[in-house]
């Protein structure tokens, strides 16, 4: 016998649930805690160094093409060096 119609939840795959942000290090392990403080802190940059790699991966696309959410961040990175420059130290 024939089937008279198919359901939906036969005809296409379940959905996959979104990935959920875990933190780097749990309460359990306070030596991964401390290793990644100490990975953070090393690897440390100014906005001048974080500016520069940005803006040279932004000129690696076409002026057509750029990620316009990477543009974004130059432009915030600027406005953000240019006012700690001009705040009173």
């Amino acid at each position: 016998m024939k089937a008279l119609f198919t359901l939906l939840v036969n005809k296409y795959p379940p959905p996959i649930a979104p990935a959920r942000y875990a933190p780097p290090c749990t309460r359990s392990y306070p030596s991964k805690m401390e290793d990644f403080i100490d990975t953070t802190l090393r690897e440390r940059r100014s906005l001048e160094d974080v500016l520069g790699h940005l803006s040279a991966k932004c000129n690696r696309f076409p002026p057509n093409k750029r990620p316009k959410d990477l543009e974004r961040m130059i432009e915030g990175l600027k406005a953000e060096i240019a006012v700690r420059k001009h705040r009173p130290a």
